[in-house]
């Protein structure tokens, strides 16, 4: 793979191996710390609806009282 040569100050260069991990290439770890997590996909979403994970985990009485916060708050924003 093609590479390019850049230049850190001391600083920055000693944060870059602070937060490298152990066998961790100093490219890896500036994707990592750099680059948002991949989005999953629509078929990424449908699998997991249909696995038995499904909402497994998930305290549904506390996702109930944060849409009913929203709705009150919507409600309560005036017209425009």
């Amino acid at each position: 793979m093609p590479s390019k040569t850049i230049s850190l100050d001391v600083h920055a260069y000693e944060r870059l191996v602070a937060t490298r991990r152990p066998g961790e290439s100093f490219s890896a770890t500036i994707t990592r710390i750099t680059l948002p997590p991949p989005r999953g996909t629509a078929a990424d979403l449908l699998k997991l609806s249909k696995s038995k994970a499904w909402g497994k985990g998930v305290d549904w009485d506390r996702v109930d009282r944060a849409v009913s916060r929203r709705k009150r708050s919507r409600d309560l924003r005036p017209a425009h």
